[in-house]
């Protein structure tokens, strides 16, 4: 389903806070919303919820009416991005935003700083968030230059195994059935996790990009057709980032990047090519690969 390479990229971004963001693509019902949600039992940060359809007002901010009426005075008041500070700000459906206020979103994420202006009233807040977004590509495309801001990307599909399907059937029967019996079987399997995504975090500071990892880097970005150099940068960022690093004496190359096969495309053509020479590529990764993040 694609739920064990969607895992380990919210593992990476929660290793390094530095990562751009995760977009996770798949047809509605496969998880991804639920897969998402499950990163509060990993991290002591809150998942702010941004839905599709909520006003500007609502998501940068506007005039404290409130205030306003009790004693007169004309203040600002921070939306959805100013309680996202420092949390993780989830996007659902991420491609059925206007796309005027999607590049403001991605803009002030960008940039680490919301700016507003509301009846001659101006003020500015921070906004430094970890960004996790959904989409079911059928329903609408993205635009190009707001998926290129993510730099992980992961697909998830429809389970088509029978045994597996019946396996998620008797899971959900499970947790309708006792939610608090169900989430205590997984304690355990939790714990462990967040003990990989601390480690993580305190050895990503000593991980060095060498030159001829970026070298690596450039040349596989250069063979998936790549366009700008965003996909390069995308790449150094999440080769710091894996979940559970192999011995610390190995050849740095070995940690590096398993992201390519993550990282979003520039052009949707180029997809096409990468399968028609996966043999050229799988040679390639071999060259770049990361420890492993199971």
């Amino acid at each position: 389903m694609g739920e064990i390479t969607a895992k380990r990229a919210l593992m990476c971004l929660l290793a390094d806070d530095r990562l751009n963001g995760v977009l996770i693509k798949g047809p509605s019902g496969t998880a991804k919303s639920v897969l998402v949600r499950s990163m509060t039992a990993l991290t002591d940060r809150s998942i702010v919820d941004l839905p599709a359809g909520t006003g500007d007002e609502d998501i940068f901010g506007g005039i404290d009416f409130e205030r306003a009426v009790k004693d007169g005075s004309s203040v600002m008041k921070g939306g959805i991005l100013s309680r996202a500070d420092g949390n993780i700000l989830c996007i659902d459906n991420i491609n059925l935003l206007d796309p005027r206020t999607l590049n403001s979103i991605m803009g002030s994420l960008s940039s680490g700083t919301v700016k507003i202006e509301r009846e001659g009233i101006s003020a500015e807040y921070p906004c430094s968030a970890s960004v996790v977004a959904t989409m079911d590509p059928l329903e609408r495309d993205l635009p190009e230059s707001v998926a290129d801001r993510f730099d992980i990307c992961v697909s998830m599909t429809v389970e088509t195994d029978a045994v597996k399907r019946g396996d998620v059937v008797a899971s959900v029967l499970d947790f309708d059935r006792d939610p608090e019996s169900f989430a205590r079987r997984f304690v355990g399997d939790d714990a462990e996790v967040r003990h990989k995504i601390e480690c993580a975090r305190s050895l990503i500071p000593s991980i060095k990009v060498t030159r001829r990892d970026i070298q690596d880097i450039v040349t596989i970005c250069t063979k998936m057709n790549a366009v700008g150099h965003r996909g390069d940068l995308a790449c150094a960022r999440v080769a710091r980032a894996p979940v559970r690093l192999g011995r610390e004496g190995q050849d740095n190359r070995r940690r590096h990047t398993r992201c390519i096969g993550h990282v979003p495309p520039a052009q949707e053509e180029a997809q096409a090519q990468i399968q028609d020479k996966r043999g050229r590529i799988r040679d390639i990764r071999r060259c770049a690969r990361c420890g492993d993040l199971r």
